[in-house]
Formats: structure tokens, sequence, C-alpha cells
């Protein structure tokens, strides 16, 4: 395919796929994802992954347990530190998606000046309207005095609240894993040998494999491409 002319390219793909199939187009494939596994795969198309996987991760953590009351808030700070390709105020469609790799790669590099901000935010939606903000301390957590209620949780129950991790800090984790995958991905390759490929593509799985049980927490119901593709290289 890589031989034929412009016009010889034009025709053949057109015949091979009359069939109806449209895998039988992977004979005019470059490398990239094939079938159901992954014989080669070109620089570009894990940068797209590890990008797309961003996004994930963003959204379910950041974006959609953000409340209406904070989006604003949000928009204006991400505006301010220069990141105009992401709007939360803006509902014409997902603003997720429209990041750019530039921008996310700069908030990737600046992690820890943007995420603490981000997620007390989005963890902290107690206060989004005023009966609800009624129910917080001093502190502003959320409270509800239950004191000789049918309700009231027994020691063992509150044991067991207080033991549990908060989102916060379980988000906070999962961020972490993905800034330790993104590390992983921009060590220079000190060697060109099968044993070393065997390393980094090994070393790049366990990190996708873990993000991806991370996402599918995040969200069950979630159908993307993605986390499939990064886990079969």
């Amino acid at each position: 395919f890589n031989a034929m002319s412009d016009d010889e390219r034009k025709i053949t793909p057109q015949a091979h796929v009359k069939g109806g199939d449209h895998w039988h187009i992977e004979l005019m494939m470059g490398p990239m994802p094939r079938g159901m596994g992954m014989a080669r795969i070109g620089n570009d198309q894990l940068h797209l992954i590890y990008l797309n996987i961003f996004k994930h991760v963003f959204k379910y953590t950041v974006h959609e347990p953000l409340p209406e009351s904070k989006r604003k808030v949000v928009a204006s700070y991400l505006r301010e530190a220069g990141f105009y390709s992401y709007a939360a105020d803006d509902d014409s469609d997902d603003p997720v998606k429209r990041w750019i790799g530039r921008e996310v790669k700069r908030f990737l590099h600046e992690a820890d000046q943007h995420l603490p901000f981000l997620l007390q935010l989005s963890s902290g939606a107690i206060d989004v309207c005023p009966e609800t903000a009624a129910a917080t301390n001093d502190d502003g957590e959320e409270y509800m005095d239950l004191s000789g209620d049918e309700f009231e949780p027994t020691g063992a129950e509150e044991a067991e609240q207080a033991a549990e991790a908060s989102l916060i800090s379980s988000n906070a984790d999962r961020w972490d894993r993905f800034l330790d995958w993104v590390r992983a991905i921009e060590v220079p390759w000190a060697a060109d040998t099968d044993q070393y490929r065997q390393m980094r593509a090994l070393e790049y799985c366990n990190h996708a494999r873990a993000m991806s049980r991370d996402l599918y927490a995040l969200k069950p119901t979630m159908e993307s491409w993605v986390p499939h593709i990064a886990c079969n290289i």
C-alpha cells in the first residue's frame, strides 16, 4: 500500500471494504492498534492515550462533582492561571474535552500548584444551598445532630466512618498514580535492547492498569476505549 500512487491509494481501500466490515481497512494502517491487540504503536498514539486519560481523571475527580455554585470559581481560577481551553462554567458541551495537549502538559508539570485547591473545592460541596449549608459545623464540615434520634449512629458505625478515607484523599491518591505514570513515560530511554524495551513496556502497562482500575472506580458505567488500549501494547 505504501508503494502505491496517490490514485491507487484512493481506489484500493474503497474496493477492499465493499464487504462492509470496516476492520478490513487494517491492511492500509500504519503502526497503530490493530484488531484486538497492539502489534505496534507509535509515540503519538501513546501520547494521545495519556492525554485522554488525563481528561477522564480530571472530569471524574474535579469537574463532575463540582457544584454549580463553584464552577465560575474554578473557571476564573484556571483562566487566571493561563488555561484557556477549559471553562468550567460553559454548559454548551463537555468543556473537559476541549483541554488541549499543550495546556494539559503544563497543568501536569504544575499539578502541585493547582490540584490541592481544585480537589478541595470539588470534594467540599456541602455549601451549595442554604439548607445544606446549615448542616455544617464551625469547620465547614457536614454535621447533623442525631442525639437521641432513631438514626443516631452506634459507636461501631462512627469508628467505621472515621476509618474511611475521605473523598479528597482518595482522589489525591488517584492523581498521584497518574502523575507517577506520566513521569515514567517522560524518563529518557537509556538503551535500545529487547530487554530494556520489555522493561519499559511492563512499567507502562502496570501504570496503565492502575489508572484503569481508578477510572472504573470513579465511574463504573464509563464506556471508553482509552483504558482498554492503554493496557494492550
